[in-house]
């Protein structure tokens, strides 16, 4: 039974990083899911998952008539139940084919509640197969698909690239990142240690709260992605450190946010020479964005945070309490200890 101490520091910190939206972006009304819904459904005939009009046909037609993808990389996920197994998938609008008229969109067994995988169905959708997709301005599109049509707003971050964190004159802010999770970061980069940085962004509340693993409150857990912070507390800000390796195997929303880059804010041929400086080996290896000349479909994965699976790993990054220079925790944290 914990102390009345501990409850108090957990209702601290609860209250501390709880979610307060300063600026409403989500809907105001909680979903509520009834089994009923799933039990009606696990009866229905599924759909052949080869016939790709099909599939698109069933998610564009059950999609809102205007949606908000949210996470930065212009992924809208969707999942469904299709004779008794879990599919999941996406409909991609990437910063530099939606442009162009063209959605990726790929469908899946969802591995973490389907024991047996199978297939990846992936297409890349344009006109010359029904779909067209229309630029109206830089972060609205209109969807149309065989007289479906849907508006697609992209999550435009004004307020964050308006309210850049304060940082020192080594670090360069890139862009602002809002993961899958709902959970939001400042994508920094540190020139004087050669690391990324996956800060915590609290300007507009937290989608979850957090916990802590230590007395001195020096490492917090989210309760619902399990995404570990470490307190740099000369700058007041929290740092990933962690991600939990079941969420990675079973790439789930809480994998963490190296799939979730600020494509939208960010240079590509710039953020390549970063990659470069980071990793000299990449020179010569690389399109803008990070993706690979050689495996078009597969892009540089920037993940200098620790995969953890117990709680005790991470106390490791104790041993970077007391570096005297700020940009010396930084290669600590994010150097030999988080790999």
């Amino acid at each position: 039974m914990q102390s009345a101490k501990q409850n108090f520091r957990y209702f601290f910190l609860t209250v501390l990083y709880s979610l307060i939206f300063t600026e409403s972006v989500v809907c105001d009304t909680i979903t509520v899911n009834f089994n009923q819904t799933l039990i009606e459904q696990s009866t229905l005939n599924g759909v052949d998952l080869n016939n790709r009009d099909r599939v698109l046909d069933l998610v564009l037609n059950q999609m809102p008539s205007e949606i908000m993808v949210y996470p930065s990389e212009g992924y809208y996920y969707f999942s469904f139940l299709n004779n008794g197994e879990w599919i999941k998938g996406n409909l991609r609008f990437d910063k530099t084919q939606r442009d162009k008229g063209e959605v990726y969109f790929v469908y899946y067994k969802d591995i973490e509640k389907t024991p047996e995988t199978g297939k990846t169905y992936f297409y890349t959708l344009h006109e010359n197969n029904g779909v067209t997709l229309k630029k109206i301005s830089p972060f609205s599109y209109k969807l149309s698909f065989k007289g479906i049509h849907r508006t697609v707003r992209i999550y435009d971050a004004h307020y964050e690239l308006s309210h850049k964190p304060i940082l020192p004159e080594y670090e360069e802010y890139i862009g602002p990142i809002f993961d899958d999770s709902g959970v939001r970061f400042h994508f920094i980069y540190d020139h004087k240690a050669h690391t990324f940085l996956y800060v915590l962004n609290s300007d507009l509340g937290y989608s979850e709260t957090f916990r802590s693993i230590d007395s001195e409150n020096r490492i917090l857990i989210g309760t619902r992605s399990k995404f570990a912070f470490y307190h740099d507390r000369q700058y007041r800000r929290m740092l990933l450190v962690g991600v939990y390796k079941q969420y990675i195997d079973q790439n789930n929303h809480y994998d963490g946010p190296f799939d979730q880059l600020p494509d939208s804010f960010m240079d590509g041929e710039h953020f390549r020479n970063i990659l470069e400086e980071y990793d000299p080996s990449l020179i010569g290896a690389l399109y803008p964005y990070g993706v690979y000349k050689n495996e078009p479909e597969s892009r540089y994965a920037v993940i200098p945070y620790m995969e953890y699976s117990d709680e005790s790993e991470l106390y490791k990054t104790y041993i970077c309490t007391d570096k005297p220079q700020h940009f010396t925790l930084n290669q600590c944290l994010f150097g030999d200890i988080s790999k």
